[in-house]
């Protein structure tokens, strides 16, 4: 009977998705907009108008959701033909990141784990066709604070700022799918060498805003307690 409820509109399959997704964090449920951007849309429109006005799935979008959740069949989708997938629903990406569908393969490449220093911050111009990449403007302030990251091998991640550990947080991160989680911070890795790491992060999407940040890796010798100086896209060595 549940089953049947849940096939019959495109509103009530999606809010279906939206309640028993599993997240890379292990929690179950996400909102509308997490979901869009989950399964690379920059928009949330096309899903507000299937819940709020009935509007059919399109192919594109149930394209889109397959790809991110294979339990989910096509034709159920579309037309709610089939079982609805069991609960929780998995995310089994088939894609390294749905931003960049076109991403070559060796771009994931390294561990994370090791101490990061973010040397850039830039975030998404969402109405230009396609979306651009621009540099905040206030991380050009040479007087900006040093932000470490620092992830261990116990799934902890130790946040510095200049030389001060300010928290200490669980995190998790799926290398296949590029999804990394700690604190409140929801991301996704598109790039990981052995020198840069680049995150995106919708955390300030409910202000229209996504974030990219951008890491350089700290040789594991550094001694962070003695703060470093920004230069460029680096850090200047440390007085001995």
């Amino acid at each position: 009977m549940i089953n049947n409820i849940v096939n019959s509109s495109p509103r009530l399959r999606i809010e279906y998705l939206l309640k028993n997704i599993q997240l890379p964090s292990g929690n179950v449920g996400t909102s509308l907009n997490n979901f869009a951007l989950l399964i690379g849309l920059k928009r949330s429109e096309a899903l507000y108008n299937i819940i709020r006005n009935g509007d059919p799935i399109t192919e594109e979008l149930a394209d889109r959701i397959h790809n991110y959740l294979p339990a989910c069949t096509k034709e159920w989708i579309l037309n709610g033909k089939g079982e609805a997938p069991e609960c929780p629903i998995k995310i089994i990406s088939t894609t390294v990141n749905p931003w960049w569908p076109d991403k070559q393969s060796g771009e994931h490449t390294a561990s994370i784990i090791g101490c990061w220093l973010l040397v850039k911050i830039r975030h998404c111009v969402m109405d230009a066709e396609p979306a651009q990449w621009i540099e905040s403007p206030k991380e050009k302030n040479a007087n900006s604070s040093a932000i470490f990251l620092e992830f261990k091998s116990d799934k902890l991640v130790d946040i510095f700022e200049d030389q001060f550990k300010m928290t200490s947080n669980i995190y998790a991160y799926d290398d296949r799918s590029g999804h990394l989680v700690y604190s409140d911070q929801y991301m996704l890795v598109s790039k990981l060498t052995s020198q840069y790491m680049e995150c995106i992060s919708w955390k300030h999407m409910t202000e229209n805003r996504i974030v990219k940040c951008i890491f350089r890796r700290i040789p594991d010798n550094f001694d962070k307690s003695k703060g470093s100086i920004l230069i460029g896209n680096g850090i200047q060595n440390q007085p001995r």
